[in-house]
């Protein structure tokens, strides 16, 4: 099968055995899916493996529509194509739960073992009888970005969607922040992933406790520009610092995930302060 792979992922599944997953799409088809193939290990050292590839994700083939324009704006500063079919995609090897993006929506899908004891050998086996898919955030209007699956419970994803940070579990929104003019939450400055190439701007802790980090970013004081271009309609403002003006200001907000409650508080030390 002539296929392109990109975004690997190496895990061991239930029966010990090391496979990969990656994202890719068929010689006969633009659409991206999620491939998968058990790595074996040659005894010659300069013997090459050929990968048996299998289709992880299930997915029907999907009409070419115009992508949301906060993908399409994400791409193009990341110096990417927007692809069609799954765009994104997370493993958690422990839960075998797989969280993935068509673009417009998130889901969760984790697959079912049914475990047995083998008469011909010593060890368990298992095999794969099903899979449970889930959507994630679909109360939640816009484009769903940055989706993170929780370590400590993988039944819980963090996305950015309409400049705030949501929080999914087990498909019920448990939290959301709330944003003004000017103020994102869970992105990076414009200047930030333009100059630096950081796109994320919030992070789970990776355990014991539910903890997410994540940036708040007021541009309330940088300039706004619009870029013109003759013949064309002018594009919509931007939040830009031009070289002596002022900087969007950052600070970082911690949610704690409880049992029953969810509280999102400021850290005790600005950064300012730090790094003034």
């Amino acid at each position: 099968m002539d296929t392109t792979l990109h975004h690997f992922s190496l895990f061991v599944d239930e029966t010990g055995t090391e496979r990969m997953l990656a994202l890719g799409s068929s010689g006969d088809s633009s659409q991206q899916t999620v491939y998968t193939a058990p790595l074996t290990r040659s005894p010659l050292i300069n013997s090459a493996s050929t990968l048996c590839l299998s289709t992880y994700l299930d997915t029907k083939p999907t009409e070419s529509t115009a992508p949301p324009a906060e993908l399409a704006a994400l791409c193009e500063r990341q110096r990417t194509t927007v692809s069609s079919g799954i765009s994104f995609y997370q493993f958690h090897p422990s839960s075998s739960t797989l969280l993935y993006s068509d673009s417009t929506s998130l889901f969760l899908l984790q697959a079912l073992f049914l475990f047995f004891n083998s008469y011909f050998t010593t060890s368990n086996s298992c095999y794969r009888k099903g899979e449970k898919t889930q959507e994630v955030g679909s109360s939640v209007n816009g484009c769903p970005l940055h989706a993170q699956l929780c370590p400590v419970d993988s039944s819980m994803v963090a996305f950015v969607a309409n400049s705030n940070v949501h929080i999914d579990w087990r498909g019920e929104l448990i939290f959301s922040t709330v944003s003004e003019d000017n103020i994102t939450n869970g992105c990076c400055s414009f200047v930030v992933q333009e100059e630096l190439d950081r796109f994320v701007g919030m992070w789970w802790s990776p355990g014991p406790r539910k903890m997410l980090l994540y940036e708040r970013v007021d541009e309330t004081q940088v300039t706004s520009l619009q870029l013109t271009i003759p013949g064309c309609a002018p594009t919509p403002p931007m939040k830009y610092p031009i070289a002596g003006t002022a900087n969007a200001i950052s600070t970082l907000r911690l949610i704690h995930i409880d049992e029953n409650t969810v509280t999102d508080t400021g850290l005790l030390t600005e950064l300012k302060s730090v790094y003034p």
